[in-house]
């Protein structure tokens, strides 16, 4: 190759160079493309419902593509619509109950998560499953009509999503950032769903959601919010010895029976023990006649009766029942029998209800921080010594359990009147009838805090932990008589309190308690 054809060529391969940058530059220049929203099936999805109504929506993340439900379909053409308030099946802490929040525009029955509730939430609760049937094929988006419930403390948004399940097809219906306050609706994705029965599961997600009908639409057809709300929801029934085909232990039975501590969940002041018996006959070819009834569960004492009718003409029934727990004995721990017995007295059902007598406490405000710390172990050191008069002074005492949430939790806004205050120390007494190294303490605050056991720091927690039960578990050293127990909890945001739990021993098998009680005052 000669001089000059290798001069081309490096020409060449510089002027290529060079058209290849400034091509770079130009794309790098252009604005980031957005990548669509891509739904997770193929069929036609809710956006081809296309209105300008801002009362019902489609999640997405940070509902940043919203689609809209027009006005074009009258309401008859919804194809079903579930009354929420009479699931199958409904596990703690969903209940069934009125809209009780301090934002509530009524008092309407609905399906709630209560504030609070995640706090305390168990494996496989907080979930209410509903059976329908379809006559045909179709393709569907899933509404759900709720509520994004306040806190009243002006907390971090948190409580604007559920999970929704179809046939075992997870959905989350997730809201604006900023909440909805308002009844509104909440559309799935769709769905194809053949002829047949199906179910329908609400999970619990963020507490602080309340919802009362869900509504099966048609993705051929658009629908108003007020076109929506005009439908009568269904309470489905008749559906006896149906249920999953791959779950033959979960047949719907003929009669269905549920149980929901719709009220406090501690028995003290200012505390109404409320439980709501939910009712359904899946059977009309029968009736059922009975009684429910609430028994302790350690000496069987009767806390209340009721009648229970069932028939074709009227398959449901709720009944709020108020049990009078004041005045039954036990230091903490009460359990309560629910049973319901047929008219001939056979049991057909029966669960155990926990209601929990909340410790004493006496409570001082002292400075957060360090300035807080002299002072909270200076206590430590004085309540050592296990004297009668330790808890004296200038702390606030409560004997009476009006300090505790609904769910168990000592609330410290309660105690302080929502008085402007940076930290708390919180004191109350254990006794043991013998040496332990316990190991079932649970501690658990809402900001920063510590326990101390008999003078011992034996748990230190920063701001960062959410004030869940049965998140924490320690241990301290306990002595025969009563035992000091220290609290020191801040009030950095929010929330301002904590949960304690002392679980139980029996010891080498004999009858009786370990841990007898925990009180501020006696021994």
């Amino acid at each position: 190759m000669g001089v000059g054809a290798r001069k081309l060529t490096v020409a060449s391969l510089l002027a290529n160079v060079l058209l290849a940058a400034l091509v770079v530059f130009l794309l790098v220049r252009q604005e980031p493309r957005r990548i669509p929203n891509i739904e997770p099936t193929a069929v036609p999805t809710a956006s081809a419902l296309v209105s300008a109504s801002p009362a019902v929506r489609t999640p997405g993340p940070g509902n940043s593509a919203n689609r809209w439900l027009g006005e074009k379909s009258p309401a008859n053409e919804v194809a079903l619509m579930l009354d929420l308030t009479c699931p199958a099946t409904l596990t703690a802490p969903m209940d069934i109950a009125p809209d009780d929040s301090v934002d509530a525009p009524d008092a309407r029955i609905c399906l709630r998560i209560r504030q609070g509730a995640n706090e305390v939430i168990q494996p496989g609760g907080g979930r209410a499953d509903f059976p329908f049937q379809l006559a045909a094929d179709g393709t569907f988006a899933l509404g759900v009509r709720c509520r994004w419930t306040s806190d009243g403390v002006g907390s971090v948004l948190c409580n604007n999503s559920l999970f929704v399940h179809i046939d075992g097809r997870l959905y989350v219906l997730s809201g604006e950032s900023d909440g909805n306050p308002t009844w509104h609706w909440e559309i799935t994705p769709t769905v194809r769903l053949a002829a047949g029965l199906h179910w329908l599961s609400i999970e619990s997600r963020e507490d602080g959601v309340v919802a009362d009908r869900a509504a099966l639409l048609p993705a051929s057809h658009s629908f108003s919010p007020h076109a929506l709300d005009a439908v009568q929801p269904t309470r489905l029934f008749g559906l006896a010895g149906k249920g999953p085909s791959d779950d033959p232990q979960g047949r719907i039975g003929s009669a269905t029976f549920l149980f929901a501590q719709t009220g406090s969940w501690v028995i003290g002041q200012g505390q109404v023990n409320d439980v709501t018996v939910v009712s359904r006959l899946d059977d009309p070819a029968v009736s059922f006649r009975g009684t429910v009834k609430f028994t302790t569960a350690e000496g069987g004492r009767s806390l209340a009766v009721r009648d229970i009718a069932l028939t074709a003409a009227q398959p449901f029934d709720r009944q709020v029942i108020t049990l009078d727990m004041a005045s039954v004995a036990g230091d903490h721990d009460v359990m309560v029998i629910a049973e319901v017995l047929d008219a001939q007295g056979l049991l057909v059902h029966r669960e155990e209800l926990r209601f929990l007598r909340g410790y004493e406490w006496a409570f001082a405000a002292v400075p957060s921080g360090r300035g807080g710390v002299p002072v909270a172990r200076d206590w430590l050191a004085k309540l050592s010594s296990r004297k009668p008069d330790a808890v004296s002074g200038k702390w606030i005492v409560v004997t009476d359990r009006s300090c505790y949430d609904w769910s168990g939790a000592v609330d410290l806004g309660r105690v302080f009147h929502n008085a402007p205050a940076t930290a708390a120390v919180a004191v109350t007494f254990i006794g043991a009838d013998t040496h332990l190294d316990h190991r079932s303490f649970m501690f658990q605050c809402d900001d920063r805090g510590w326990l101390a056991v008999n003078g011992e720091q034996v748990v230190a927690l920063p701001t960062d932990l959410p004030r869940e039960a049965n998140r924490l578990w320690t241990s301290a050293r306990l002595n025969p008589g009563r035992n000091a127990v220290v609290a020191y909890v801040e009030q950095r945001s929010a929330y301002w309190g904590f949960r304690f739990e002392v679980i139980n021993w029996h010891w080498q098998g004999r009858r009786g308690d370990v841990i007898r009680a925990l009180k501020v005052g006696g021994n």
